[in-house]
């Protein structure tokens, strides 16, 4: 969980999908953190990358996308036949599914750390000026806290941890 769900790994996994997101999507950053927060990581390994959660089978973070300590680790399960928190499913015409959810206990993403690292995620784009940055963070946890039962206590978290890159990003 540390190496793909936590920090700066979070943080690419939501900009992908945010990025990546189906046509239909009206609110794809909206969406994407929605998501992350009403569904708890049961990865799966398939042909791409990975898949993190099961009732999205087609949100998957490729294997090109992910770091060089990531791409160890999935390596290594790989090549693992049999492994206690891991299912092993043959794939018709070969290859192998590696499934994580049918064993090990859901994780879910805290939200303030899925908040936070989709606002460092918005707030460090180099496209558009600090003041149109800081709105898009201001909308998305407007919008995700209308779809998802935030605590007020979490949303000062985030503002608190957000504070100096706020600051920075006025200056």
């Amino acid at each position: 969980m540390n190496l793909f769900f936590k920090g700066d790994s979070l943080q690419r996994i939501m900009a992908h999908f945010s990025n990546t997101s189906s046509v239909q999507c009206v609110d794809p950053i909206t969406t994407t953190v929605v998501t992350t927060l009403k569904n708890p990581i049961q990865c799966a390994i398939n042909e791409q990358g990975i898949c993190p959660f099961k009732a999205h089978p087609t949100m998957t973070f490729p294997f090109s996308r992910m770091s060089a300590e990531q791409q160890v680790f999935i390596s290594k399960i790989q090549l693992v036949e049999e492994h206690p928190l891991v299912s092993v499913h043959s794939l018709m015409g070969g290859g192998r599914m590696h499934l994580f959810y049918e064993q090990e206990k859901p994780y879910c993403i805290p939200h303030t750390e899925a908040l936070v690292e989709i606002c460092k995620a918005t707030l460090s784009h180099p496209n558009y000026a600090p003041e149109q940055r800081l709105q898009v963070c201001n909308i998305v946890l407007q919008r995700v806290s209308a779809l998802v039962n935030i605590s007020n206590s979490t949303l000062k978290n985030v503002n608190e941890i957000l504070r100096p890159l706020i600051l920075d990003s006025k200056t």
